[in-house]
């Protein structure tokens, strides 16, 4: 298989692992705050739907691409600077993909008629946001590399850097 394949193949896999780690916690959380508890099967439903749209999500963004970018705008040489090079990685995911999943879930249950008709959307929205923005960097930041290592592990690429000219991947 070639390594574009291979690298398409590892940033769908750390896509698809973010996005359930994210569902279940964002769900688990809002559930928590809500009078009826947590729901097992809305927190799997949660899941599944957070699963889906950040694997498009992945597909969409190139994530790969975006983090490099970042990096060398910021002077972070991944190499010499792993820590700073962490957290640049969690901030451009928890940027990217904790919007986009934090308004789903809520304006899905604002229209499904979850939350009571005097909650001002704009701001819950924001308040979530807030919140979900702040518990997904260390979450992202150490979810993103074990992911990765899997990954490459998984797929035959060789320990150390994979190769630049492959293809965008988280």
């Amino acid at each position: 298989m070639d390594m574009k394949k291979t690298m398409i193949k590892v940033g769908i896999m750390i896509s698809l692992v973010n996005g359930i780690v994210l569902g279940a916690l964002f769900s688990s959380i809002g559930m928590a705050k809500s009078p009826s508890g947590i729901i097992p099967m809305g927190v799997v439903t949660s899941v599944l739907l957070s699963s889906v749209i950040s694997v498009i999500v992945g597909f969409i963004i190139p994530m790969k691409t975006v983090t490099e970018k970042v990096n060398a705008k910021l002077g972070i040489e991944p190499g010499q600077k792993k820590a700073l090079a962490v957290l640049a990685e969690g901030l451009v995911g928890d940027i990217i993909f904790t919007p986009i999943l934090c308004s789903f879930f809520v304006f899905k249950n604002y229209f499904q008629g979850k939350l009571p008709p005097q909650v001002p959307i704009v701001p819950y929205w924001l308040k979530e946001l807030g919140l979900d923005l702040l518990i997904a960097l260390p979450i992202t930041m150490i979810i993103v590399p074990l992911v990765r290592n899997l990954a490459l592990k998984m797929f035959g690429v060789p320990a150390g850097k994979p190769p630049q000219d492959s293809a965008d991947t988280q």
